[in-house]
């Protein structure tokens, strides 16, 4: 019953009403009146779906008006401690994110000088735990705070690896905790302390190296002036990674996008054709076994879904027919997607840049997590411009450009621009026509039109309906 299987309650009513024939005999052989049997298993049904005795009623209760409290007086210290309760769940910490959000919590970068191992606040803010960067132990994290609270704030990266250990801090972990922005503090630019960090590392290593006991530490020589000019950081004049850069990075470190999202430019258009998010895929039971709670679709349920292809893996059947495994991304989180074989032609080359809308329809498995069984599978780009999906475009060759070098030109142009529209050849000498595979589809719009154009020339290029 707690798991909600239709078929097999319903068997078990059969059985709760009649018996089963050996050794249970049922409730109307032992005097129930159908009706009520049927309404004392209808009963049985609904406190199957979520019920407990009084006492265990009466501690959530408790523990509700408790948590209610904190959340409505102490929100953002309610939060932190809420994704400090997670943190090693990544789809959980994206949620909690989200939340955030929409209480108008902000949760800013990791904080070589402020953060903690756990999420903790500052001036109404959320700062994400250092614990939460991939490659950063929580050993290394004790000694970079204990370090802090002994001497104080870390002036630069230079001063950090002169007052770590390098046993307790390597390079691997370094990069990461710049790549969070856990150093965006000390004023230079991410890609900055990324084409610097090696060798500040070696220098502090080296002069570690050529200091024997007794000498004079350099760096204490002239007094405080001279100290801050000593662990200024030497950082080349190399322009800051592109936003999507930046993006990626976090995403790879941290797991989530934190100072923003791909599809943030795009989000307001999504919203208008998305029937759901990541998150209505997942179960709603916040706690106990991950697949007996709640769904907020249901099995077969038509959806139309939207965002990043995060990954494409391509299989096999035993028939040797190709079909795909896919995960979209939106602001939410993931979802997994199957394109079959009958459906995987159309869609084999997908564009990583691209925001895809998938429509399907959904799967649910016992101890599976839903999938979407796509059903058809377009761009953003294409439904916002419409026009620009052309049935075809002919390119009318003469013997001359029909080359293999010219060929092979084509299918890199293709490549970039994968979508629904085919691609005609016309054979100037005899006005035939030959179409290319329905793989090398193209999405039409201005950037393939000038390339064609500038590869074969204005007169060969035909587009049936007006360019936009």
């Amino acid at each position: 019953m707690g798991k909600k299987k239709t078929d097999v309650m319903q068997k078990e009513r059969d059985i709760f009403l009649n018996g089963d024939g050996v050794d249970v005999p049922g409730a109307i052989a032992n005097g129930i009146p159908k009706e009520i049997a049927n309404q004392i298993f209808d009963d049985m049904i609904d406190f199957a779906k979520y019920a407990f005795n009084k006492s265990h009623a009466a501690a959530y209760a408790v523990v509700a008006y408790q948590t209610a409290f904190l959340k409505t007086y102490y929100k953002v210290e309610f939060m932190a401690a809420l994704m400090t309760s997670v943190m090693d769940v990544t789809p959980k910490i994206r949620q909690y994110i989200d939340s955030c959000k929409k209480l108008g919590i902000q949760v800013i970068a990791p904080h070589i000088n402020e953060g903690y191992a756990y999420f903790s606040t500052k001036d109404d803010c959320i700062m994400y735990g250092l614990a939460a960067i991939k490659n950063v132990g929580r050993n290394v994290i004790e000694k970079i705070v204990e370090e802090r609270e002994k001497n104080g704030h870390f002036k630069s990266l230079t001063d950090f690896y002169n007052r770590m250990d390098c046993k307790d801090v390597n390079k691997r972990s370094v990069e990461s905790l710049i790549l969070a922005g856990a150093f965006d503090d000390f004023g230079g630019k991410r890609s900055q302390y990324m084409a610097a960090y090696k060798q500040i590392a070696d220098g502090v290593a080296t002069n570690r190296r050529n200091n024997i006991a007794g000498q004079i530490d350099l760096f204490s020589i002239g007094g405080d002036a001279e100290e801050g000019n000593a662990f200024d950081d030497h950082l080349p004049n190399v322009p800051e990674f592109e936003m999507k850069e930046i993006l990626n990075f976090e995403k790879e470190v941290l797991g989530i996008y934190l100072s923003g999202h791909p599809l943030d430019k795009v989000s307001g258009q999504l919203e208008k054709y998305i029937t759901h998010h990541a998150v209505d895929l997942e179960v709603t039971e916040e706690e106990g076994a991950e697949f007996d709670g709640d769904y907020k679709i249901t099995d077969g349920q038509q959806v139309i879904v939207g965002g990043l292809l995060a990954e494409k893996r391509v299989i096999y059947t035993k028939t040797n027919r190709k079909m795909a495994f896919i995960t979209l991304e939106d602001t939410t989180g993931t979802i997994e997607c199957i394109i079959f074989p009958n459906q995987f032609e159309k869609f084999e080359r997908v564009d990583e840049t691209k925001v895809y809308m998938i429509k399907g329809h959904i799967s649910i498995k016992e101890e599976e997590a839903a999938v979407v069984l796509v059903d058809d599978l377009t761009t953003l780009e294409a439904i916002l411009n419409p026009d620009q999906e052309v049935d075809h475009i002919l390119l009318r060759l003469d013997a001359s450009q029909r080359t293999e070098d010219i060929r092979k030109q084509l299918l890199s142009i293709f490549a970039k621009y994968p979508g629904k529209t085919r691609i005609i050849v016309e054979s100037l000498e005899d006005n035939m026509k030959k179409p290319f595979p329905p793989k090398y589809n193209v999405q039409v719009n201005d950037q393939i039109i000038q390339e064609l154009k500038n590869l074969l020339g204005n007169t060969c290029v035909v587009v049936p309906k007006s360019e936009k």
